[in-house]
């Protein structure tokens, strides 16, 4: 897929994610013989909560320096964590939630599944149902499970929302197509010339670039 227009591509991006989710979500491990899974039964809740948290990086990204009321105050989203204060805004998610429960999501679950595979501790992933909560707390008001059909049923709602909303709303200062057009613009000297391995048994590999519009 070559990305012409960024906009298009996220948006399609969204759907096939969402897609992928609900096929997570509906798979059952006990039923499956050809696989030698680790933990036996529940759906692919991993993969499910992987890319329901990318979902939520990816509209949050679009709200670059965009205000939004956390414990009624406003927070500009400026950095990756900050994406995650989409989820209080109003017209997407509007959660109401603690700036404690955000950090807590972005620090606790989505970084250690992205990046090591794993949760850190007292911290469980559930399937929950249409009635559950999304975040459960403990006595603490500490965050120690997240349920993914509730949070699929808001994250679907949400996205349905972002691609109706008008683009005017989104990233006010344009800042997400100039990164993007930047980092496709960048160009890296993988190997010294004088230190270039040898090819000869190698296919060639072409890299082209993302081409942004």
């Amino acid at each position: 897929m070559l990305a012409k227009n960024f906009e298009k591509f996220t948006i399609g991006a969204l759907q096939e994610n969402i897609k992928a989710v609900e096929l997570c979500i509906g798979f059952d491990k006990s039923t499956d013989n050809e696989s030698d899974f680790m933990f036996k039964d529940g759906c692919l809740g991993i993969p499910a909560f992987i890319l329901l948290s990318s979902i939520i990086d990816a509209i949050g990204s679009n709200f670059k320096d965009s205000s939004i009321i956390i414990e009624g105050k406003p927070k500009i989203i400026k950095n990756n964590g900050g994406h995650f204060f989409i989820l209080n805004h109003e017209k997407l998610f509007n959660l109401g939630l603690s700036n404690k429960i955000i950090e807590a999501f972005y620090k606790q679950y989505r970084s250690p599944l992205t990046h090591n595979n794993t949760l850190t501790p007292n911290t469980i992933i559930d399937l929950g149902n249409e009635n559950s909560l999304i975040f459960e707390t403990n006595n603490a008001n500490e965050l120690t499970r997240v349920n993914l059909i509730p949070l699929l049923r808001v994250v679907k709602e949400a996205v349905k929302k972002f691609i109706e909303m008008p683009r005017e709303e989104l990233d006010v200062k344009g800042k997400l197509k100039k990164e993007l057009d930047c980092k496709g613009n960048k160009s890296k000297t993988i190997f010294p010339s004088d230190k270039m391995p040898n090819l000869s048994a190698v296919t060639e590999t072409i890299i082209s670039k993302f081409s942004l519009e």
